[in-house]
């Protein structure tokens, strides 16, 4: 940290230049404020639960799933948390598939081919955890 400092001092800039300060950023989302995006093609709601922070790597979202919906399969960069609130849930990760329940969660890396949807016949309720964050 010496040898650093001297060459922050020998280029007239401050440590900070080559060590960034930790910077907080905390941000509140109150309940019943914000709004679902829901596009009209897809059978399920999103809500961010994150608010307009800047300094996020994760996207917590509520996901609000119609009945009978299932997805294609994808896989991308990140990793991915579902907790169940409501209805019933399926998790395909790779050849696996999970029935979840009220109360259960998974988690799983993106990479993997996975898919998910909502067998029931009423409208299912996730917390969705992910990275990167999507909006």
């Amino acid at each position: 940290m010496t040898a650093l400092a001297s060459i922050a001092r020998a280029l007239g800039v401050s440590l900070n230049f080559f060590v960034p300060e930790d910077v907080h950023e905390t941000v509140v989302c109150r309940n019943g404020r914000g709004d679902y995006l829901h596009v009209h093609e897809l059978p399920y709601r999103l809500k961010s639960l994150a608010g307009n922070g800047t300094n996020r790597q994760m996207e917590p979202l509520l996901i609000n799933v119609a009945p009978h919906f299932s997805s294609e399969v994808t896989s991308h960069l990140g990793e991915e948390f579902v907790y169940v609130l409501s209805g019933t849930f399926t998790l395909r990760v790779g050849d696996e598939v999970f029935e979840l329940n009220e109360g259960d969660s998974a988690q799983h890396p993106s990479t993997t081919p996975h898919a998910w949807g909502n067998p029931g016949d009423t409208e299912t309720r996730l917390l969705w955890v992910g990275t990167p964050k999507l909006f």
